[in-house]
């Protein structure tokens, strides 16, 4: 979730935010009972210890927003931190996205503010309130619930997001969130300008465009772990969002400080993962797609014959190396796995639901995760990989590979990856099976 779904130098969610919290109910749907931790960035602007209190703030309003707790809200409405000051304007922005229209959000208490707090205080979701048009504590209770709500629900449907305290990490034993949610501060950028461009952004004509291209920077991540992932919460290195900097700063690489500041070129973790301070948030973001440096690959389970049926939430695991994940599929088949490296070789070991309290996978097929672009000529890896993925396994080189391929479909045999790149890459990346043509150019019939 990035900056644009905040209050500027706030820690209030504007309604957007709902994009957001829409695609992680659909992530942790296909991922039941992985706990999650939510760690909150700032960009380089300004100093250390106002900025990890800001993006502590903000880790905590969400994790308030995924349990219901509209407790913590209140608690950052009348606890302002400088510029994270919630005020009239959190309420006008609730009362608008629910329907009860405040007049301009200008952070005025008018009338029309005062007339919509009213006709809030008298309908259902205000049931019990004194309709005084007064947005006080008990007001703001059951409207900060009501906007959660608003914010976790689906459009079209009536899904929503609400997630209890042993949802997280932690399981929320310690009452300041301590591995359930913290604040990064500035320590962890995904982009650093070069000497010259911090250099340029520091003049106050270019403090607009400073901000805009900083803008990768201010973010919230969510990371999902492992069903089995249990932590200690007293050994959890990342101090609360309400403590200092100082914790973070144990953490840090020896070059830490020369990792999150410019130098001679502009970096990108995705690129040169040299960027993040922390050694332990760059071990957890090593591998995470939201980061930059992990590839996504989906691949999905049918069942064998003419209708190809999706095996819907099939058992399974992920072996990566040493590493094995257990996992379920989706209900529609899919799985998706993360690639520690390009190209990335792994094992996916399924069974049958039926089958589902075995301790066994009876079915195993190994994949290679590659970039979709990666097969361009005639003996690159990629073409070797996509071939693999579809089946053609046991032939030893490229040229086999591409000779069972026609032989299968009624191609003339070439043994030529060109002859059969563009089908193959449609068919790899999720489209039709190639049709079988008999019989081929020279005679021989597909298989």
């Amino acid at each position: 979730m990035d900056d644009a779904r905040f209050e500027f130098d706030s820690s209030f969610m504007r309604p957007g935010a709902r994009t957001e919290i829409a695609l992680l109910r659909q992530l942790l749907k296909g991922h039941p009972d992985s706990p999650i931790s939510i760690f909150a960035h700032t960009d380089p602007t300004g100093d250390d210890v106002y900025n990890k209190k800001l993006s502590g703030r903000r880790a905590r309003a969400i994790f308030a927003l995924l349990t219901r707790a509209p407790e913590i809200w209140e608690e950052l409405f009348s606890q302002p931190m400088m510029g994270d000051n919630w005020g009239t304007r959190s309420i006008q922005i609730a009362l608008e996205a629910l329907g009860f229209s405040p007049g301009p959000i200008d952070n005025q208490m008018g009338e029309l503010t005062r007339s919509a707090v009213r006709l809030f205080q008298s309908s259902p979701r205000g049931a019990g309130l004194t309709v005084d048009g007064d947005p006080g504590p008990a007001t703001r209770e059951k409207l900060f619930r009501a906007y959660m709500d608003f914010l976790c629900q689906a459009d079209d449907s009536g899904e929503t997001l609400q997630l209890k305290k042993e949802d997280f990490l932690g399981k929320g034993i310690d009452v300041d969130g301590k591995a359930d949610y913290q604040g990064c501060g500035e320590f962890n950028p995904v982009l650093v300008f070069s000497t010259e461009e911090d250099k340029e952004f520091h003049k106050p004509e270019a403090r607009e465009q400073r901000n805009t291209e900083n803008l990768p920077n201010r973010r919230v991540t969510i990371f999902v772990f492992a069903k089995a992932e249990r932590v200690d919460v007293i050994q959890w290195p990342c101090p609360r969002w309400n403590e200092g900097p100082a914790g973070c700063e144990k953490r840090f690489f020896s070059n830490g400080q020369q990792r999150r500041n410019p130098q001679q070129s502009r970096r990108l973790y995705e690129n040169t993962q040299d960027t993040f301070a922390c050694r332990f948030y760059d071990r957890l973001a090593n591998t995470s797609p939201c980061e930059g440096t992990g590839k996504l690959a989906v691949f999905r389970l049918r069942l064998c014959g003419p209708e190809q049926e999706p095996i819907k939430q099939a058992p399974l695991r992920i072996v990566q190396g040493s590493s094995s994940v257990p996992g379920t599929a989706d209900d529609e088949g899919f799985i998706t796995v993360v690639a520690k490296k390009t190209p990335d070789k792994v094992r996916i070991e399924w069974t049958t639901p039926d089958r589902s309290n075995e301790q066994i996978f009876p079915f195993a097929h190994e994949v290679f995760v590659a970039p979709p672009d990666d097969a361009t000529d005639e003996g690159a890896e990629g073409a070797l990989q996509r071939l693999h993925n579809v089946g053609y396994v046991h032939q030893v080189g490229l040229r086999e590979k591409v000779l069972a391929f026609q032989l299968d479909f009624g191609r003339n045999p070439t043994g030529d990856f060109k002859d059969i790149k563009a089908e193959l890459k449609q068919w790899h990346d999720g489209g039709a099976k190639p049709a079988v043509t008999k019989p081929a150019a020279d005679g021989t019939e597909g298989g």
